[in-house]
């Protein structure tokens, strides 16, 4: 017995999700600004290509190490981190840093 299944909006949608990624990754590494997204344990799980350059390493070797460490070259986050204060109140915090 045989069977055929038309697959073919699933692949139209597995496209467009593929093309997606690529457009949220492009935007991503082309603002200027240093972006990092960071996990609860302050974990850096992406950087785009100018917090990266920043650093002076790649995006590659950033992910996975602790923002504190990258950022400020210390073992906990600092005082004055906005990570920190966001996860005690849930609000938005920024820090500029010369």
């Amino acid at each position: 017995m045989n069977s055929i299944v038309d697959i073919t909006e699933r692949k139209r949608t597995e496209e467009s999700i593929v093309r997606a990624k690529k457009d949220w990754e492009q935007t991503f590494d082309a603002v200027p600004d240093l972006i990092s997204i960071i996990d609860t344990h302050h974990t850096i799980t992406r950087v785009n290509k100018a917090m990266a350059f920043r650093c002076g390493h790649t995006p590659e070797e950033i992910i996975g190490l602790k923002c504190y460490e990258v950022m400020h070259g210390v073992s906990a986050p600092p005082d004055f981190c906005p990570h920190v204060r966001m996860m005690q109140d849930g609000l938005t915090h920024s820090k500029v840093i010369y």
